[in-house]
């Protein structure tokens, strides 16, 4: 996710270990399918991206008919 405000996984560990625990994923202001690839790309594995993505493509509600999406 190469954003300024996006931090890697060994940025995560680096403040793990200066005592940050807690991180906010940002979601209220963006598009639904921008936040499901946040949490595609923190918490799924990469083999499994393309097939989530296609079950939420074609799964009604979830990014293309969410009251989410602008």
């Amino acid at each position: 996710m190469n954003k300024g405000n996006n931090l890697s996984n060994e940025e995560i560990d680096a403040y793990n270990k200066m005592g940050y625990k807690y991180f906010k994923i940002e979601g209220r202001t963006l598009p639904s399918d921008i936040i499901l690839m946040q949490y595609l790309y923190y918490w799924v594995k990469p083999e499994w991206w393309g097939i989530i993505m296609h079950e939420a493509i074609t799964e009604e509600g979830i990014i293309i008919n969410s009251p989410n999406t602008f």
